[in-house]
């Protein structure tokens, strides 16, 4: 774990952390969610950030691609 705080990690996304508060909040306040359902969205929203980060990689290498 990094002794900075997440603003100063990579790939800190301050609209990001505000839609997972957000989502949070849903999940304990406004509409709780059963244990199963908790894991369900636990594995989508991990799939989604699996996802979020090969498209990233994948952009990257074009542009590198592009530049040669």
């Amino acid at each position: 774990m990094s002794d900075q705080p997440p603003e100063a990690t990579s790939g800190f996304d301050p609209e990001l952390d505000a839609v997972l508060k957000k989502v949070l909040q849903i999940i304990y306040k406004d509409h709780p969610l059963s244990p199963n359902q908790i894991l369900v969205l636990s594995s989508e929203l991990q799939r989604l950030g699996v996802h979020r980060l090969v498209q990233e990689h994948l952009r990257k290498f074009q542009n590198r691609q592009d530049s040669v």
